[in-house]
């Protein structure tokens, strides 16, 4: 018996080595160094499994190299770790590509059809026509989220909205909420309000619940060894629910009545030849992109701000210096905040707002080597994966200092004590050509709740201290944490303010945005 055994044994590890062996990729000495794994072949992908995003950071601190290699079956992976090298791979576009990624990811995503897939693959990289639909598309929707005319006409929807929501809060006052659920379900229709107009699919909370039910099972979608359909059939139902809505919605011209944003989508794709059943399928991945990030981040805003009376304090004295006051034909007072001042002159409430994704970015930018090239001396495989975690270099204490794991709402304050930082080390939006260019309607969105929120309410969880985000909660979609339970908040009124005070919120131009990016610049 006992020796069985050890036949056994001896014939399943002779039998692991020789896999270990056949899916083992070569490695050449000018690559970046191996990091090993304590089980291998699989111990990688337990580790990314088990940690998420977080777990290239413990790579990083073991190894401490400015990128490594990870050997995993039949593949490698690079993962960067110094900004300095991010921006000279952000400048090899036809050699590490987001292009040939994206348009796999959009397609597991989305659920197009060949016909629309064999259009995306299309000439991806522009060696052929440089109109192609990927690459024409980014410059196609570009323009409406600049600052301009089309940028501001989103932007007073959403303030619209969102003020009108808070009107509501306040004439329930004082009132608990779930504060990330209530987050969600407004900011889900003042996004898509400013989106799509009156006829937004939104606005049927049988197509947002099939939304979220989606989003909340999205990473099915991409692995999808085994079809979704299967797996998540729910979700699989819900995202059919979503496209067929948009199908409806495009079909009926309405899109006619939204915004310059979603009219260029629609515009784009048709000229391409895509059918408004596809389009309709790619709407839904668009919404991904406009929604999936916004709410935990101001959730995020909201915890770090009134859980510090000090963080607190300098917000509202910013906010408060750009309040004008006036009487009404009632006589009760009337407040109106430009928001545009805001972004302007409250460089508080903005740094704030940047060490909030600096604490809670946990996006991780990929590009694949399709040839062999070189990155500041190091050798990369065509063939390769690689990647760029947000949270290796906002955690990075070389990079920030030695309070790197403090929240410091001063951190991006220009002056004079502040640690100067490349500013490629700010990786929440990305850079290059993957620049996120929602990033000032996001930015203007999340601070117009903070704004409102701040100046009107005081904020208290039911039980219990503020929540922090936490590593073991980030998805390896997700480019901000998300909270894996809500937060009950007690919702009351300033004392400095009285019941009968009238609140406007205006946005007279987006044409100073906040600098966020060294693109911004």
């Amino acid at each position: 018996m006992q020796t069985t055994f050890t036949i056994g044994i001896g014939i399943l590890a002779t039998i692991f080595l020789l896999l270990h062996r056949y899916f083992a990729v070569q490695h050449d000495e000018r690559e970046p160094p191996i990091a090993r794994s304590s089980i291998p072949l699989i111990g990688h992908i337990i580790g990314m499994s088990k940690y998420s995003s977080y777990y290239y950071v413990r790579l990083r601190d073991i190894h401490k190299a400015p990128m490594l290699t990870l050997q995993l079956p039949g593949t490698k992976m690079y993962i960067v770790n110094a900004p300095q090298l991010i921006a000279a791979v952000q400048r090899q576009v036809q050699t590490l590509s987001f292009n040939t990624i994206a348009a796999k990811f959009s397609q597991k995503i989305c659920g197009s059809s060949k016909e629309a897939n064999d259009i995306v693959n299309f000439d991806i990289l522009g060696k052929e026509n440089s109109t192609s639909y990927l690459l024409s598309f980014f410059k196609a929707i570009h323009p409406p989220l600049m600052p301009g005319p089309d940028l501001d006409a989103m932007n007073r929807v959403m303030v619209s909205r969102v003020a009108s929501s808070v009107d509501d809060l306040a004439a329930s006052t004082p009132i608990t909420i779930d504060l990330y659920k209530w987050l969600r379900h407004e900011l889900t229709l003042a996004t898509t309000e400013s989106n799509y107009g009156p006829s937004n699919p939104f606005r049927d909370d049988k197509i947002a619940d099939a939304f979220w039910k989606f989003e909340q099972n999205v990473m099915w979608f991409f692995i999808d060894v085994i079809p979704p359909r299967y797996t998540v059939p729910s979700a699989f139902r819900a995202r059919k629910v979503v496209s067929d809505a948009f199908e409806v919605y495009f079909r009926n011209k309405a899109h006619e009545s939204g915004s310059s944003l979603v009219q260029a989508r629609y515009q784009h794709s048709r000229e391409h030849n895509i059918t408004v059943e596809d389009i309709a399928r790619f709407e839904v991945g668009g919404s991904l992109a406009t929604l999936t990030n916004t709410f935990p981040s101001t959730y995020w805003m909201l915890c770090f701000v009134f859980s510090d009376p000090a963080v607190l304090k300098d917000c509202r004295n910013e906010i408060a210096r750009i309040i004008s006051q006036d009487v009404g034909p009632d006589g009760s007072n009337v407040y109106t905040i430009d928001l545009s001042d805001m972004k302007v002159n409250c460089p508080i409430l903005t740094s704030t707002w940047q060490e909030v994704l600096r604490v809670c970015g946990s996006g991780l930018p990929v590009r694949e080597v399709l040839e062999d090239c070189e990155v500041e001396g190091y050798l990369l495989k065509k063939g390769s994966t690689l990647i760029m975690p947000t949270n290796v270099i906002h955690a990075s204490k070389e990079i920030w200092g030695d309070d790197v794991a403090e929240f410091n709402h001063k951190r991006f304050l220009k002056d004079v004590g502040n640690k100067r930082v490349n500013p490629a080390a700010f990786r929440t939006f990305g850079g290059g050509n993957t620049l996120c260019p929602g990033r000032h309607f996001a930015t203007t969105e999340v601070l117009a709740v903070t704004t409102m929120m701040l100046i009107r309410f005081d904020l208290q969880p039911t039980e219990g201290s503020w929540p922090r985000p936490k590593s073991e909660e980030v998805r390896q979609c997700d480019q901000i944490i998300k909270p894996s339970e809500d937060l009950k908040i007690r919702v009351s009124l300033r004392k400095e303010f009285k019941a009968g005070d009238r609140w406007a919120f205006v946005l007279t131009d987006s044409s100073n945005p906040v600098s966020l990016t060294v693109e911004d610049s």
